[in-house]
């Protein structure tokens, strides 16, 4: 099999990063036998109850899934800390935040999620939306968060009549269509894209389909993709899935250090070609991958020191033996696409 840095290096390109296929094989064959539990999107007080109106749940979840990038700050240097915020008296990081803090004003008002509402929305609804329990918005890039909030409003009144529904009409349950698959339709928000990765134009397509409504049926399951956001990378290297050949960029990852766009978009490419291989190997399906994966950072975090001998991957994990792998970290780099 041609590795894709050999295939990389026949165009003449710059090759920072190599996917290693032992790795990958390795960690298939212990996924195979596994039981991967799915997540059903559904958990009282935290998400809409299945009897709430189809309109008002998947208004909420594309608005919200909209919003899920870039929970952290960085300084001149690169990644200073990770959002961490109280919410509802618990402290909550990230995503975890984002969920508690919009279902708060779904509770209050689900009307606050559709289109008309979005496309005016102002910086001080915004503030509130994502506001902790001090009254104060923790989140960064709230400028961004705005126009993405904006346009996807404006986009689905001009092309949808309002209705998020109608994108699942449109899609008749495919992911790619011929340009009118749910992530190709979804690539004209600017809140979701993010070709050829499609991270959280998928992450609403895991949803959608697992949500005890069903609001989606994917027809094309060929066409899933585990989702890669700044937990998966970091998770590839540390694992070793990819190996970062470049020793200036393997520094600036293990220094958390600013990448560029071109190192950023390599390492988030092998990641995606290493899970692919994962999957396909394994012959598991990518959403449960995606979820075991997501559920690995809690022993391979950003901040605290990997609990290595915790998680079902230690044995074949090159992180576990080499602590130049476990200081690696995901690439630093200021984006709206996770």
């Amino acid at each position: 099999m041609e590795d894709y840095a050999d295939a990389d290096r026949k165009r003449g390109k710059t090759v920072r990063t190599k996917l290693n296929y032992e790795i990958c094989e390795s960690i298939a064959e212990l996924l195979k036998p596994m039981s991967i539990k799915p997540f059903n999107w559904f958990v009282p007080n935290l998400y809409p109850k299945i009897t709430d109106p189809r309109e008002e749940v998947t208004n909420y979840f594309f608005a919200v899934v909209a919003q899920d990038f870039g929970f952290w700050r960085g300084n001149r240097r690169g990644y200073s800390k990770p959002v961490n915020a109280l919410k509802n008296g618990k402290v909550l990081k990230g995503a975890s935040f984002l969920w508690a803090a919009s279902f708060e004003v779904y509770e209050e008002n689900p009307e606050f999620f559709t289109a008309t509402r979005m496309k005016d929305l102002k910086m001080a609804e915004l503030k509130k939306w994502l506001s902790d329990d001090r009254k104060k918005s923790p989140v960064p890039m709230t400028k961004e968060r705005l126009v993405v909030a904006r346009d996807l409003g404006k986009s689905l009144c001009d092309n949808y009549d309002g209705a998020f529904t109608n994108i699942l009409g449109a899609c008749r349950g495919y992911l790619r269509r011929s340009r009118r698959g749910l992530l190709e339709l979804l690539e004209t928000f600017c809140g979701y894209a993010d070709k050829p990765f499609f991270k959280k134009a998928l992450l609403l397509a895991k949803i959608l389909s697992s949500r005890p409504e069903r609001f989606l049926k994917i027809e094309d399951v060929e066409n899933k993709k585990v989702m890669i956001d700044y937990h998966l990378e970091r998770l590839a290297e540390r694992t070793g899935m990819i190996d970062i050949s470049d020793r200036t960029l393997a520094e600036k990852l293990s220094r958390r250090l600013w990448v560029s766009p071109q190192e950023e978009y390599e390492i988030r490419l092998k990641a995606l070609k290493a899970y692919d291989l994962v999957c396909k190997i394994s012959g598991k399906d990518p959403f449960l991958v995606d979820n075991f994966f997501w559920e690995g950072r809690r022993y391979c975090p950003e901040m605290e020191e990997p609990v290595c001998k915790k998680c079902v991957l230690c044995k074949v994990c090159k992180g576990s033996r080499d602590q130049r792998y476990r200081k690696l970290f995901q690439p630093i780099i200021r984006t709206i696409r996770y």
